[in-house]
């Protein structure tokens, strides 16, 4: 996978945007974001993503708050499992910063009853784990700033939904009504981030 290829799945809030990365500093946020996921495991190295963002010299690129949070197994259906989702986003994107809920919510929920389109986009990847299995799906959200030392606020998302789920096939069938034993764990970074940013070659 080329280090050009977005790995995590885009959504702006910006009046005038599409889903589209057509311009910086998204585009370089997305490009150094990729950086920190290995090709080979699919793993997200979260430690060394928040360590290279502190590291950076100058201050185009800050981290405004960070959270890791886990949804314990329960028998539940997808939807209600995506709005807890929901509700760590939202408590980590903050209500100043202009994220909505609502369509950060639906992007998650339409990413999970469309994992076979999202793994195919390099945006989802599978795994197994015991007897269960799991998808994480990565999104990055941002709105404009209205920070006046930034020009966008980003949200850096992974999203790893558990369940008891053998079969790779079976998770690409699900619907929001799908009942399952799930689980989830939900990492999310706040960025503020200047036009001027570059992501500079990969650490």
């Amino acid at each position: 996978m080329s280090d050009d290829r977005p790995v995590f799945d885009y959504y702006s809030f910006h009046a005038a945007s599409t889903d589209g990365l057509t311009a910086s500093p998204a585009s370089e946020l997305m490009k150094f974001t990729g950086y920190f996921l290995d090709v080979r495991t699919k793993h997200f190295d979260w430690q060394r993503y928040r360590d290279a963002i502190a590291d950076r010299p100058h201050d185009m690129l800050r981290s405004q708050k960070f959270e890791s949070a886990d949804i314990f197994r329960q028998n539940n259906i997808v939807s209600f499992i995506v709005n807890s989702i929901g509700d760590i986003l939202h408590r980590v994107s903050g209500s100043d910063a202009g994220f909505d809920k609502d369509v950060m919510t639906a992007r998650v929920e339409n990413a999970f009853t469309s994992l076979e389109i999202k793994e195919e986009s390099g945006f989802a990847s599978w795994e197994m784990t015991g007897t269960n299995s799991a998808f994480t799906y990565r999104i990055m959200f941002d709105v404009p700033s209205n920070d006046a030392t930034a020009d966008i606020c980003s949200l850096v998302t992974t999203v790893r939904i558990v369940a008891d789920i053998y079969e790779k096939e079976t998770w690409f069938g699900l619907k929001s009504t799908s009942r399952h034993e799930f689980s989830a764990d939900v990492t999310a970074i706040r960025l503020a981030c200047s036009k001027d940013f570059i992501a500079g070659p990969k650490p």
